[in-house]
């Protein structure tokens, strides 16, 4: 029979969880947010409306991967929106289109197709999907990694040979060697070790959030003053 594991909290107060997440957020969230735009949107759906604000204020709170995530969510929501504006129907109910068929790219296409949107739109859709919102949406970790540095990234690595039937104070003597005497003589990546396509990816988002928010909300603001009636 397997032994019960021990179940461990993530908080014990959540008064304490709440002033500890201010007290360790507040500096990084002011410092962002000052970057984040201050003008209100021009005039859009109200579900465009909430998941732009979910997608600031992930962004200003550093949620990296999330704020990636939702701007890709975001983008698709806004072209689905416009479908519905010029057909009065859901993408999915568009026969062109089809239920099974409504997926980002042919959306996309679909769009193209019936000029509702340029060609310079239509790349801008194409790349988001492709390098975004297809990528974060499905947690393709290694390709996040390999198609945004062209490869995987190499660490330089000690190998520590460890005896099948190691004591633990044998470990322990092993591994104070290894760090008294560092020989960092090969290089890993995450192919070796899987875990380090996860750092890699973390620090991917840690640069592109931001960028790729102020992105999106340049172009959304373009679009909507563009292709939906402002009141």
């Amino acid at each position: 029979m397997a032994k019960k594991m021990k179940k461990i909290p993530i908080y014990n107060n959540p008064e304490d969880a709440y002033e500890k997440f201010i007290q360790n957020s507040k500096e990084r969230f002011i410092e962002r947010i000052k970057q984040l735009p201050n003008e209100e949107l021009p005039h859009v759906e109200a579900g465009i409306r909430k998941l732009y604000f979910e997608a600031y204020y992930l962004c200003a709170l550093s949620f990296h991967n999330a704020t990636i995530t939702m701007c890709g969510v975001l983008c698709e929501a806004l072209l689905k929106d416009l479908i519905y504006d010029k057909e009065k129907k859901e993408a999915h109910e568009i026969r062109e289109i089809g239920e099974r068929n409504a997926t980002f790219g042919n959306i996309i296409n679909f769009c193209s197709r019936k000029n509702y949107i340029d060609q310079e739109e239509t790349d801008w859709f194409k790349k988001i999907k492709d390098e975004i919102r297809n990528l974060y949406q499905h947690i393709n970790v290694k390709k996040i990694v390999t198609k945004t540095l062209g490869g995987q990234s190499f660490y330089r690595a000690q190998k520590i040979q460890i005896p099948k039937n190691a004591s633990g104070e044998e470990l322990l003597k092993i591994l104070k060697d290894a760090k008294d005497n560092p020989q960092f003589n090969t290089l890993i990546g995450g192919e070796e070790i899987r875990p380090l396509y996860d750092i890699e990816k973390g620090r991917i988002d840690e640069h592109r959030s931001l960028p790729l928010f102020l992105e999106v909300d340049k172009f959304l603001r373009d679009f909507a003053k563009k292709h939906f009636k402002q009141e």
